[in-house]
């Protein structure tokens, strides 16, 4: 089963000018019409001679079935010098495309479309595909610039298994400059030797702005850089009001997160990544978090809600971020068991910080498990942080708490801390497991009734006013909790966006 050529296509009746379904291109009023397959393959075919139809209008009138036929990507790019785009507009009318399949060539940019510069793409469905890639790969788009992308949905599986492959998204598989907004993908992805793997995009920089968009399903990642519920490398990008309900499991890969594999000089505000993360390594220094797997960026008012649990020697492992490095985490929180080797925190797993640079984690939480794997002596594990160094700079941790229950560790609130500045921090013990583990570090060890007492914190102006902070939310008010009384509340809409709201 093969796409036709251009010439088969005419053969078979495609004409060789105009060929829609009707219209003129000019206008939204006039957009050329869509409405069955021979329409797409004219325009697969237009691109790839070298028409971008930059500033045309194209209009889908009605959901088309392919019945498992093979789909031909619309653009491609090879190299920079290798390359066709497409510029126009596809208003999707919030029509469905589904059914199809791709089985790319080696280095290929795949999906709906190849390659997009200058586009916009809204109001488009697309569902029951089947893609096999073995380059940048996408759903909708396998590699976009300067594209709007906005209310499209995907869903459907996803497969790279090549040394060849760059990223992989369930929506996008790269996007630079781009703006995605309202979108979601529910797609099985399947991916071997990648850069980054998204459940809705593989890798975002170069300002890409992705807002109110939820990827769902699963992810299985081996021997990928970056691999995260949602984004898989975010490079000076920004995502704000997004959500990852993804299972995500692995082998050998080097940053995973729930949310984002690796997070590098962006931006995340008001994100959640919710289930289960489960990593096996046989290697060091592999990063892997509920929310993040590594990087240095600011991160506000998110949340990560699922069992962590990592396998193999020398990773840094923990219920937000597995590690982080010059990075602003606030009004954020972590909820589940975190189980692995190496550095291990019921937050974060290790911190550090470099000469002239800074990290700050302040009003966060972690509310969970931590057990170790594995030698207890192998492994620096506890509540909040694993482990902190400080190479120079400044490393300020304030207003956090943790609790929870610790196996296999003789620490508390820390493992190790070398020269951070901690303020106003506390670790609310299970007396009955960890009757033996008392303050380390001089942070405040407290058992569940003293936690539970307002006056243990009339010193640091924290309060019992019954109000949900966002950095403490856990869906439960038991135990009670205190909060700085200047912390951020949860609003009424803020809550929708957290775990078990």
């Amino acid at each position: 089963m093969s796409v036709p050529t251009y010439e088969e296509w005419l053969a078979g009746g495609g004409e060789r000018t105009a060929g829609f379904g009707g219209g003129d291109g000019l206008s939204v009023a006039g957009a050329f019409v869509l409405s069955k397959i021979e329409h797409f393959y004219k325009l697969a075919w237009d691109v790839e001679n070298g028409f971008t139809y930059a500033g045309t209008y194209f209009h889908l009138s009605c959901d088309l079935d392919m019945e498992g036929k093979p789909w031909r990507p619309i653009g491609y790019f090879m190299t920079p010098f290798d390359k066709r785009e497409f510029g126009g507009f596809l208003i999707g009318g919030g029509h469905t495309i589904h059914s199809f399949a791709i089985d790319a060539e080696a280095g290929r940019t795949v999906g709906i479309f190849g390659f997009t510069d200058g586009a916009e793409i809204r109001d488009l469905r697309i569902g029951n595909f089947k893609i096999a890639g073995k380059g940048t790969t996408g759903a909708l788009v396998g590699f976009a610039i300067s594209t709007k992308i906005s209310n499209c949905h995907a869903g459907g599986t996803i497969t790279e298994m090549s040394d060849e492959s760059v990223n992989v998204g369930g929506l996008v598989g790269t996007a630079g400059r781009c703006v995605v907004s309202g979108c979601t993908a529910g797609s099985k992805i399947t991916a071997s030797g990648c850069r980054g793997v998204g459940g809705l995009c593989g890798y975002a920089y170069n300002d890409t702005r992705i807002d109110r968009c939820r990827a769902v399903r699963e992810i299985f990642a081996s021997r990928t850089i970056d691999s995260g519920g949602v984004v898989g490398t975010l490079r000076d990008s920004q995502v704000s009001d997004s959500a990852a309900d993804v299972a995500m499991s692995g082998l050998n890969n080097e940053n995973v997160g729930g949310f984002c594999g690796g997070a590098y000089d962006s931006r995340i505000n008001a994100c959640r990544a919710t289930g289960a993360l489960s990593n096996r390594n046989d290697k060091d220094d592999v990063c892997v978090g509920g929310f993040l797997g590594h990087g240095n960026s600011l991160i506000a008012a998110c949340a990560a809600s699922g069992d962590v649990d990592s396998h193999g020697e020398g990773g840094r492992v923990g219920g937000f971020a597995g590690s982080a490095a010059e990075s602003q985490i606030r009004s954020s929180y972590s909820v589940g068991e975190v189980a692995g080797e190496g550095r291990v925190g019921g937050f974060i797993g290790y911190l550090n910080c470099t000469d002239g640079a800074y990290v700050r984690i302040e009003d966060c939480c972690a509310a969970g498990d931590v057990k170790v794997r594995g030698e207890e002596r192998d492994t620096i594990a506890a509540g909040f942080v694993g482990k902190i160094d400080r190479d120079g700079g400044s490393i300020v941790i304030a207003r956090c708490y943790a609790f929870g229950t610790l196996y296999g560790t003789p620490y508390g609130f820390f493992g190790e801390n070398v020269y951070a500045t901690v303020m106003n921090c506390f670790w609310r013990k299970d007396e009955t497991a960890n009757a033996g583990k008392e303050a380390v570090h001089g942070i405040p060890t407290l058992t569940t009734e003293e936690f539970g007492v307002q006056g243990r914190f009339d010193a640091v102006d924290w309060v019992f006013d019954g109000q949900e902070p966002v950095w403490c939310y856990t869906g439960s008010i038991d135990p009670a909790r205190p909060h700085p009384a200047d912390a951020p509340v949860l609003t009424r809409a803020a809550k929708k966006n957290v775990p078990n709201a």
